[in-house]
């Protein structure tokens, strides 16, 4: 996994450098014309002469406004021009004096999306007046107006923006790369190892989180142009990238807590859940388009990250908190998102700087905090993988024998109340065995040879019965194997290749040859007829012991 980190960030690095020369070699300072003085505008019924158009400042408008500006064109030729706009959720028409030179959308009822579009225009423009008209597609969407720019040489507006924002565009490539790579090699991994899951839930959000930055930076154009395309990765990335990173802590919110709690979380996703599929059916059955659902996706982004934080300082508190990377990285975030609100109430609000873009710092935000989401995920995973290797070495020695290497009593006692709970159309069947002669070999040859003759027995019994059964040492000389499904097993084949087995391993052994005694019971047989439960299961150890026991009598009369 850190390998495919490491690949992904060499890739990462690839790609910056590769996009970096060609922009470098491409790229010119190019004479661009912002057009913004001497505008006449109408907004529905007010109207506005000789203004500014990045000065004009209006409530945000109602689906169905009717927005147009003129103004005139700059007095500076360009060789081949390019005419860039901003359109917001609306259809647009763009006229060279009454000459119609662009048009975007159609009244469909569809999602038109918003951000730049660039298209030439005739180099005859000095004079002519840019008329500019919007037909207004959702509610409260459009509340300004960004001046539209001519820029010489045939510049599109997405060439200036990758070359602006190059440093951006690296640090988002960077992140979908690094977590789609990590998301791929988990689900192929998630096969033997179900804690992947988590990682690929991580990874997905991470994931949404890039694409939505690469949307908001608008640094898509440099794979595509297509407003609606743009805000539908835009939207659903955002809708869909909380519900993955809520997820990522099931393990620790739900599947571990008994509280209210655990309640209050399984709430919190299925909200987001229920979110996500509402808005794509209310967007494409025309009810409400997703720029209109906005606010809610922030409510539960809020409440998702409140609860997240209570729960964190919580488990601090009680010195059980295993997310630490998590809080330094949200922590980092919440420093990021909250210098690029304080300069967007100074640019639109109290500078009202409308027509200006303020330098956003968020993407670093997000990029430090998916690292330590990462960093969180495999500190996390180490520290489980080690308690759950402990656990589990811990369990071994609970249950097994430590001189033999089989189960011991207490593992032979638990199995045997498992089968209480079988049912009654399964059969079942208990072995009872009895090494001969471990006294008489520890009296005669000490007590090494009787531990080799136990460990010699061991290794028969569990060669013998190795699929589908369960050998466990009773205790002293006793040995217990327990067959949970007799359809599975061939008992009396098994029990006839364990004896010829002992005869080859008694031709050669010393000083005394290997011999037991068995008795063999099921649950069908008509000593425990009419039996349940744990009664039964008693009741055929006694059947099995007793037939052991028979069974020895007759090799000690021979």
């Amino acid at each position: 996994m850190y390998i495919v980190a490491t690949l992904a960030a060499i890739l990462a690095f690839g790609v910056f450098f590769t996009t970096t020369s060609y922009f470098k070699k491409d790229m010119t300072a190019e004479d661009s014309v912002r057009i913004d003085e001497h505008a006449s505008v109408q907004i529905n019924d007010k109207i506005y002469e000789d203004a500014t158009l990045s000065g004009i400042v209006f409530d945000p408008l109602p689906a169905g406004s009717k927005v147009r500006y003129t103004i005139p064109m700059p007095d500076q030729e360009m060789n081949k021009p390019m005419l860039t706009l901003y359109i917001i959720h609306s259809l647009a028409r763009v006229y060279l004096d009454d000459e119609l030179i662009y048009s975007y959308g159609e009244d469909k009822g569809e999602m038109k999306g918003y951000g730049h579009v660039s298209f030439p225009i005739e180099d005859r423009y000095i004079g002519k007046q840019l008329r500019v008209e919007y037909d207004v597609l959702e509610n409260g969407e459009f509340a300004s107006f960004e001046p539209p720019t001519l820029t010489d040489n045939g510049v599109y507006f997405y060439r200036n923006n990758a070359d602006k924002f190059i440093h951006q565009y690296f640090l988002d490539m960077a992140l979908i790369m690094l977590s789609l790579s990590i998301a791929g090699v988990s689900l192929f991994f998630m096969i033997r190892d179900p804690e992947m899951s988590r990682l690929v839930y991580l990874a997905l959000s991470i994931f949404g989180m890039g694409l939505w930055v690469m949307c908001n930076y608008e640094l898509i154009y440099l794979f595509t142009d297509n407003l609606a395309l743009k805000g539908y990765l835009e939207y659903l990335s955002f809708y869909i990238a909380p519900f993955f990173f809520t997820l990522y802590f099931a393990d620790d919110f739900y599947h571990r807590e008994q509280t209210f709690r655990k309640y209050v979380y399984l709430g919190i996703l299925t909200a987001q859940g229920i979110f996500i599929a509402a808005s794509v059916m209310l967007h494409f059955t025309g009810t409400l388009h997703l720029p209109r659902i906005l606010p809610v996706n922030h409510i539960l982004i809020v409440t998702a990250f409140a609860f997240l934080i209570y729960m964190s300082i919580r488990s601090l508190r009680k010195k059980e908190y295993t997310h630490k990377p998590f809080l330094i990285g949200f922590l980092i975030l919440v420093v990021f998102c909250m210098r690029d609100l304080i300069l967007f109430v100074n640019f639109y609000y109290i500078g009202h700087n409308h027509g200006e873009k303020y330098e956003s710092r968020m993407l670093s935000g997000v990029f430090l905090f998916a690292i330590s989401m990462f960093i969180d995920f495999f500190s996390v995973h180490t520290k489980r993988r080690a308690v759950e290797a402990r656990n589990e070495i811990l369990g071994h020695m609970a249950y097994t024998d430590t001189m033999t290497g089989l189960n011991n009593r207490r593992k032979g006692d638990e199995e045997l109340a498992k089968l209480s709970d079988n049912p009654a159309s399964n059969v079942f069947g208990i072995i009872n065995f009895d090494l001969n002669d471990l006294k008489k070999t520890n009296d005669n040859y000490g007590h090494e040879a009787g531990d080799k003759l136990l460990i010699d027995f061991s290794t028969l019994l569990a060669d013998t019965f190795r699929d589908n059964c369960i050998c466990c040492r009773m205790g002293g000389d006793e040995f217990l194997v327990i067959i949970p499904d007799e359809s599975k097993v061939d008992t009396k084949a098994l029990l006839g290749s364990m004896h010829e087995a002992c005869n080859k391993i008694n031709e050669t052994r010393t000083p005394l040859p290997l011999s037991f005694a068995y008795g063999y019971s099921t649950n069908t047989d008509s000593e425990v007829a009419g039996l349940s439960g744990m009664d039964l299961v008693r009741e055929v150890f006694k059947c099995s012991d007793k037939r052991m026991y028979d069974n020895k009598m007759a090799i000690k009369g021979r």
